[in-house]
């Protein structure tokens, strides 16, 4: 029996050849099975669209394939009389089975196995990062998005495709990072530490993603292999797998995943119709796409061989292979991604989810359109126009008037006669009586506005108090520069 290998994803999807499926083929298969779980992740696929039907023998044979391979395992495609001749038998009761390949690619345990191995690092060390100020002492990765920090749901996302062996990078802000991470269950977790403890104090001493992936080159041997780099501070639905099934297949030595509709593009580069990248001073006029970074890519060490600028980011990193002539592949992908790393793309973030245009949720239960987190309490006569989130520990007066896209942290006071329309309140602030705010984002000692665009933070001089807003009841829709 000749077997047809293919790929999607990264996972090998073995096509049992057309007519009927006998005993002998389906040891065939198994012993296919057997060599695809060594060589590759322990991921395979059957399909047997092509198959016509069977016997109650070759039954016995593929569950006992399947159920004693080591490989984790799905079947698709069965249909007609074989379809029936599983169902006849318990079969579709006990064996994975799915209708089609896409939903077979999304079954739980397939996605948990998928990039097993590959080692990722996330650079959560805020480096170069004009948003400092704006999460007081904690880095961007553990900013509150909806009930769970940036980097837990950074986490989960990797998790669901098998993905366990994670390099941090705690710079700013990294004595909270450690200590929330340090005993991670289920997870093989290695600290690149940005800074250093000084008595009861963290000092950070931030690099730049190449001094980072020089630093696990040279000092700790761990890139030896395919690597993941992502973004501490950008949350993507991108499809990881795919993004590691081109790398791979194009020979590339860095893979980007980029999006052709963002508002920065990569200078002085664009993607050509065969997916490279290509240096160009102005990519629209030479037919490239401007495409901007979506926060993750996938190097291999042939990529660090000619050397690092160690004060350099990703994308001087991009810039030099360029010149140096490296192949750089991409996936365009329409997953939603989001940068936290500025007012206005973090409020965006919280939007899209509450608005439901992403695959992530808030944390609590949803009542009459808006969330509610653990212990928050919210009267019934606060009235609320639009999709809101409640954290745990809120307190809402019964006067209050919530609009649009509204976000309360955690223990968030909000009393009597308060207005808010599409705002975030951090933890811990207190809004008095009477006050109200538009289009901000409000913590206990400031008050800014997420509809500039410009992506510095203001000087510690020009941030509004909130407290004074509150007690003047000023709009707080002024831009602040």
């Amino acid at each position: 029996m000749t077997l047809l290998l293919n790929h999607r994803n990264d996972i090998p999807i073995l096509t049992v050849p057309k007519g009927r499926l006998t005993s002998a083929r389906a040891t065939e298969l198994g012993e296919a099975m057997e060599q695809l779980a060594i060589q590759r992740t322990g991921v395979v696929l059957l399909d047997l669209t092509q198959v016509s039907a069977t016997d109650a023998g070759a039954l016995a044979v593929l569950y006992e394939v399947v159920s004693r391979s080591r490989a984790t395992s799905a079947l698709f495609g069965a249909k007609g009389k074989l379809a029936r001749q599983f169902g006849q038998f318990g079969l579709d009761k006990v064996l994975p089975l799915a209708p089609s390949e896409s939903t077979a690619l999304a079954l739980p345990e397939i996605r948990a196995r998928q990039m097993s191995g590959l080692r990722t690092v996330i650079l959560s060390s805020d480096h170069s990062s004009a948003m400092r100020g704006f999460h007081g002492l904690a880095p961007i990765a553990l900013l509150d998005v909806l009930g769970a920090p940036l980097l837990d749901r950074i986490m989960a996302d990797l998790t669901a495709c098998g993905i366990r062996d994670l390099v941090l990078t705690p710079g700013h802000g990294g004595d909270r990072l450690i200590e929330r991470y340090r005993h991670h269950a289920g997870r093989n977790l290695f600290f690149l530490n940005q800074g250093y403890r000084d008595g009861d104090h963290w000092v950070a001493r931030t690099q730049g993603a190449q001094a980072v992936l020089a630093r696990l080159d040279q000092d700790h041997a761990a890139l030896d292999r395919d690597t993941l780099v992502l973004d501490g501070g950008m949350l993507s639905g991108l499809n990881h797998g795919r993004l590691l099934e081109i790398h791979r297949h194009s020979g590339a030595q860095l893979t980007l995943a980029v999006s052709t509709t963002g508002k920065t593009p990569l200078p002085g580069m664009g993607m050509a119709e065969d997916g490279r990248l290509v240096p160009h001073a102005t990519p629209d006029k030479a037919g490239l796409r401007p495409v901007t970074w979506s926060g993750a890519c996938i190097l291999n060490r042939d990529a660090l061989r000619s050397g690092l600028d160690l004060k350099g980011d990703m994308v001087d990193l991009i810039r030099r292979l360029l010149r140096d002539g490296a192949l750089i592949a991409t996936l365009s992908d329409s997953a939603p991604s989001f940068s936290a790393a500025t007012p206005r793309g973090y409020f965006d973030l919280l939007a899209a989810i509450l608005d439901g245009h992403t695959p992530w949720q808030p944390i609590g239960t949803r009542a009459d359109g808006h969330w509610l987190g653990p212990d928050a309490d919210l009267p019934r006569r606060t009235r609320i126009e639009g999709a809101c989130y409640f954290s745990k520990g809120a307190r809402v007066a019964p006067q209050a008037v919530l609009k649009g896209r509204c976000v309360v942290g955690r223990n968030v006071v909000i009393e009597d006669k308060t207005v808010l329309s599409d705002t975030v309140l951090l933890e811990g602030a207190r809004l008095s009586s009477g006050a109200w705010a538009q289009s901000s984002i409000l913590s206990r000692d400031w008050s800014l506005s997420h509809l500039s665009p410009l992506p510095q933070i203001p000087a510690p001089e020009t941030l509004v108090p909130a407290a004074a807003h509150a007690e003047s009841q000023i709009p707080l829709t002024r831009r602040l520069v």
